[in-house]
């Protein structure tokens, strides 16, 4: 009845499943498809990789810019000004930043 072909389609379909397998594996197809996995996954990593780089550059541009803004401040001030000694502070830690990169 119903449950003998159940279990019958169930076997041709292990049996298409393990000759689909052979054929793979007899033809190479089963190296092609690893290989295509890997290479796939590859191009993943490389596009994460450039995204990330992208980012960095955006950052490192950000603190030129912070290094470019208080050096600019710092050369229009007599160093007798009061603020003097804090933007002196803000340049080396932007500096730090910037070496950090």
């Amino acid at each position: 009845g119903k449950m003998a072909s159940s279990r019958l389609l169930r076997s041709i379909s292990q049996a298409a499943r393990y000759a689909q397998g052979c054929y793979e594996q007899g033809s190479g197809l089963d190296a092609v498809l690893v290989r295509h996995r890997e290479v796939e996954l590859a191009r993943q990593g490389l596009e994460k990789i450039r995204v990330a780089r992208r980012e960095s550059s955006r950052q490192l541009e950000g603190v030129r810019e912070e290094v470019n803004e208080v050096r600019n401040r710092l050369d229009g001030m007599q160093r007798s000004d009061p603020r003097f000694p804090k933007l002196v502070m803000e340049e080396h830690n932007a500096l730090r930043k910037l070496a950090e990169h």
